[in-house]
């Protein structure tokens, strides 16, 4: 069940970039936990920046931010929030989903009556969720891939028909990844997209 969670905790990460990536710079309190210690935002970090959308920009001390909100949360549970190669990925999927805003402000659905009249935070959240439907959509699963990852599980010990549901959910979010991926780097020469992964490193 590993892949589920692992696919689970994506949508939780998109979701909670949506929310957080364009509030206002908080200062993070001071803890003693040592992952929160990874994490923490520094006066030399402030100005750093991994990633930059159009006129968007993400400095270090915003992403760490994020990377507080998601473990406070219980978001991230189960990830190691102070490993670069999470870190990488979430950076990754807070870009694309600044391009998926933008994608949708393109496309009008911030017009629509069901979300112009909507607070800015929320507007930005239904907004990139019209794009991810809209992406979703056209994502079909055959009983061939169900089969195929039923068998690849590790859990082929338990009925298929009790799997199923499952199995379809896990693939069509895979799918609904792979979509958004090519989306985003549709859109990266005319957003301008820049992102700095070996500033994720930088301390100063």
């Amino acid at each position: 069940m590993k892949l589920f969670a692992i696919l689970a905790v994506s949508v939780s990460l998109f979701l909670s970039a949506c929310q957080s990536s364009m509030e206002p710079k908080e200062a993070v309190k001071e803890t003693t936990s040592a992952n929160e210690a990874d994490i923490s935002p520094s006066s030399e970090t402030e100005n750093i920046v991994l990633a930059k959308v159009g006129g968007w920009v993400l400095t270090k001390s915003e992403f760490n931010k994020v990377l507080s909100d998601l473990q406070s949360s219980g978001a991230a549970e189960g990830m190691d929030l102070s490993d670069l190669n999470t870190k990488e990925m979430l950076l990754q999927r807070m870009v694309n989903t600044e391009i998926l805003y933008r994608v949708g402000l393109e496309r009008g659905f911030d017009k629509e009556a069901k979300i112009e009249g909507a607070s800015s935070k929320a507007k930005r959240v239904l907004v990139i969720q019209k794009v991810l439907d809209s992406l979703a959509s056209d994502i079909e699963v055959s009983e061939e891939e169900i089969e195929e990852f039923y068998q690849n599980s590790g859990l082929t010990d338990k009925p298929l028909s009790e799997m199923k549901a499952n199995i379809i959910k896990a693939i069509e979010l895979a799918k609904l990844e792979e979509e958004v991926s090519k989306l985003a780097d549709s859109y990266r020469d005319e957003l301008e997209v820049e992102v700095n992964f070996e500033n994720l490193g930088s301390d100063q």
